[in-house]
């Protein structure tokens, strides 16, 4: 028998006697693949569907870029990177052989010749950069380290006998390079992390604790540094810094969604949060139809973001799914708590025939409910007292700021100033002055790098968000501006001291009595006197926060002293006691609360007012204040 297409419907036909017999209309599937999809920390993303190439901005707007279908593209040699404006890949060379090609996706599709000639299948990964990537190619034992412009003009910056061995899996350092993981060559059975920074020097090799192959390793850049690692099987996951040192393991739950994926897998119903060892619970996709392309991807906006599809029967559908927080509270990075304090919106992604969508078309599947929040989701908010103005009360930031270039969005180094004017001085007096200072360790010690270049003037904004190492060397002047930027204000000290008393009116965040070590602060150690034998003398130094003891750095990420928390109903306040100073809004200029090492017993009522708001050193930060709403 044969079949033909007779007025648009499919008729049998038969072979005996050439009659035609209509046949019963067939099952129609609605299916638009979804290829790959990518999510990088500032929330941009790109995907591929059967329709061509999805872009997903900041903002949440989507834009379709038809493309004619490409293998090759459908089936990369790892996920795609941004440079700058620009979307890059490296995918299979046409024809047989070992060869590796790499692509400009956007704005304007390029292949680059040169990179290509350097890339093999399986041993060439891109990683994406505010103005340039890099490109790490892995040949025999040699890895070696190349700077990609957006024009695909390369330049190579190092050559090392290769830590990995095999196929390996790389994203992009906050602090500027990458991170790299795989297999050990020296413990082929372990699983090792490596860091490269800007310059492309390799940082010291790491063990991970995650045992199994590298193939198919999950790995995902985290905004504010580091990442997390998980295995092929995604059983166990590991939390990464930005210099590849392992922070937390834990099990990864299988519990997911009920879907039968055509792309991708079923969509797991928690995800590694920011701070190590810590879940974001989705209960919702538990009995979903919802699939998920890669890894889910934590933005700077607090966002969590994926590419996925929805399956209903036999159909399937691509889209973008946004979680953001809706109502001040704890992050469940913090407190593990498992009720939904976030709205998971979904949008489909443009097919053919369909307009660019401006910000996604939201489908809530977990509707936020009640009345508006007092407080944006970064702040907790601090009720009023009777008759006290404002009437709403006050919302603070939950930890301490992370000082962020407004117009990228990237975070600055938190070991220098941000004014050109200080940073020369400050690169002036410490480039050499590092070496002649201290003993044989303290000279050793290099600078940390600075991530921009000296005569760079970014408009700052100051940001909350925890696991972060908050930044120093700030002066009063200096910290108001960020606020503002950030549209908040800096706090006045009674303010504060309400803050970080907790809703129980306590001396300490914690308790009445003083706890030593329950808060960073009154350390034995001080950095001024481990580095220049004098703690008095060179607090400019950018090392000074980066010095360690015991092993571990003296300045804690945001939110790492879980217990030194000013309580406020369910939600908290983290470090207002220690870690760094903190700026204050006092004519004249004042900052509270003691640094790490600061010999402090004072608690809440820790204040120094005799330095003017010009001053500034390694232990001065800050965190900002907001009224209200009603």
């Amino acid at each position: 028998r044969g079949y033909a297409l007779i007025g648009g419907r499919l008729h049998q036909v038969s072979r005996a006697d050439g009659e035609a017999k209509a046949m019963p209309a067939p099952f129609v599937a609605q299916r638009a693949r979804l290829h790959w999809g990518v999510v990088t920390p500032s929330g941009a993303g790109l995907a591929l569907t059967s329709d061509g190439l999805v872009e997903v901005s900041r903002d949440g707007t989507i834009r379709r870029h038809p493309r004619a279908p490409d293998p090759g593209l459908a089936a990369p040699l790892g996920r795609a990177v941004r440079i700058a404006d620009s979307w890059w890949i490296v995918r299979s060379a046409p024809g047989a052989g070992s060869g590796a090609a790499v692509v400009r996706l956007l704005p304007d599709p390029l292949e680059a010749p040169a990179c290509s000639r350097l890339a093999y299948r399986d041993s060439a990964r891109l990683v994406g950069g505010t103005r340039e990537g890099m490109m790490l190619t892995l040949h025999a034992d040699r890895l070696t380290v190349w700077r990609l412009s957006t024009t695909g003009a390369t330049r190579q910056l190092a050559v090392y006998r290769s830590p990995l061995v095999g196929r390996f899996t790389a994203v992009r350092r906050e602090a500027g390079g990458a991170i790299l993981a795989g297999r050990s060559r020296n413990l082929p059975h372990r699983l090792a992390v490596v860091a490269i920074d800007d310059r492309g020097q390799l940082l010291p090799v790491r063990l991970s604790s995650l045992v199994g192959t590298a193939t198919d390793l999950g790995l995902v850049a985290l905004p504010g540094g580091g990442a997390w690692l998980t295995n092929g099987s995604r059983s166990r996951v590991s939390w990464i810094d930005d210099d590849g040192r392992e922070l937390g393991a834990a099990a990864w739950s299988r519990r997911s969604s009920d879907a039968a994926c055509l792309d991708g897998r079923p969509s797991r119903t928690q995800v590694p949060a920011v701070e190590p060892g810590k879940w974001q619970s989705l209960p919702k996709l538990a009995g979903s139809s919802s699939c998920t392309s890669g890894e889910p991807s934590w933005a700077t906006d607090g966002s969590l973001r994926w590419f996925g599809t929805a399956v209903q029967g036999i159909d399937s559908r691509a889209e973008l799914a946004i979680m953001r927080p809706t109502r001040a509270g704890p992050p469940k990075a913090l407190t593990g708590a498992q009720g939904a304090q976030s709205a998971l919106t979904t949008a489909r992604l443009p097919s053919a025939g369909q307009p660019p969508t401006t910000g996604p078309q939201a489908t809530p599947l977990m509707a936020p409910t009640g009345p508006a929040p007092p407080c944006p989701p970064d702040m907790v908010h601090i009720p009023s007292q009777a008759g006290a103005s404002p009437a709403a009360g006050l919302c603070i930031d939950r930890f301490e700021s992370q000082m962020v270039d407004r117009a990228t969005g990237v975070a600055l180094s938190p070991d220098y100033p941000t004014t050109p004017k200080l940073t020369g001085h400050v690169l002036a007096a410490w480039a050499t002055g590092h070496r002649r200072t201290g003993n044989l360790h303290a000279r050793a010690m290099p600078l940390p790098p600075l991530l921009r270049a000296v005569t760079a003037a970014p408009k700052i904004i100051a940001r909350s968000r925890a696991g972060v190492i908050p930044s120093g060397y700030l002066s009063g002047f200096t910290a108001a501006d960020a606020c503002q930027g950030a549209g908040k204000r800096l706090c006045t000290l009674d303010e504060w001291k309400r803050a970080c008393r907790g809703q129980q009116d306590r001396k300490f965040p914690y308790g009445k009595d003083y706890e030593h070590g329950v808060c960073n602060v009154y350390r034995y150690a001080h950095p001024a006197a481990t580095l220049h034998g004098n703690a008095a003398i060179g607090h400019l130094d950018p090392r000074l926060n980066r010095v360690t003891q015991a092993g571990a750095p003296m300045l804690r990420r945001t939110g790492a002293t879980s217990r030194c928390a000013s309580r406020w109903g369910e939600d908290a306040v983290y470090d207002m006691v220690g870690n760094l100073d903190e700026w204050v809004d006092k004519k004249g200029g004042a900052f509270a609360g003691g640094f790490f090492s600061r010999s402090s017993r004072s608690g809440c009522s820790a204040a120094i007012s005799v330095h003017p708001r010009r001053y500034l050193d390694y232990s001065l930060g800050t965190r900002c204040c907001l009224s209200a709403k009603r």
